[in-house]
């Protein structure tokens, strides 16, 4: 290997080690206020790396939460094959006003918790068989008159970090 490869390599695992050590850094400090963030099992990369959607306490951004863009942006630039309609009969990913809580928009995390859940693919509420009246079906929560159910069910509550 001549000496400018090897200093390559070596420069990127520097780079690389680096830039991993500072992440973990990074989860450690913001573990210290955001406890309830520890028990993390689910969504991969907010189990190490808040700062792929957050900004630091310093950082002033224009989106909740102190994100860095907007939602669906951070999500969709992962999850890609989203962006022409959610894998569910194509379900719209994006609407100005979330059916469960209007005083929101809709997007991805109408439905999904981007840290963690309890429920299959990271879903927000939990519409359990056995303690919910959404007969196990995560689309009765907010179409429910398709499954036979009650126009007045309560609004589950926002699962926040995954309890």
């Amino acid at each position: 290997m001549s000496i400018v490869k090897e200093s390559f390599v070596f420069v990127s695992i520097l780079v690389l080690s680096s830039a991993l050590t500072t992440t973990s850094a990074k989860y450690s400090e913001c573990i210290e206020c955001h406890g309830e963030l520890t028990n993390l099992t689910q969504h991969r990369i907010a189990q190490k790396n808040c700062n792929m959607c957050h900004a630091d306490h310093d950082v002033i951004t224009q989106n909740d939460y102190r994100l860095k863009k907007p939602v669906n942006f951070l999500c969709l630039a992962c999850h890609k094959n989203i962006a022409k309609g959610h894998l569910v009969h194509k379900h719209p990913i994006s609407g100005d006003r979330d059916p469960l809580y209007p005083e929101k928009k809709f997007n991805c995390v109408s439905c999904h918790n981007p840290h963690q859940s309890k429920m299959p693919k990271l879903f927000r509420y939990d519409y359990s068989k056995e303690t919910t009246p959404y007969l196990g079906e995560p689309c009765a929560l907010c179409h429910g008159k398709i499954y036979g159910l009650p126009a007045n069910l309560p609004v589950p509550p926002r699962n926040v970090y995954g309890d």
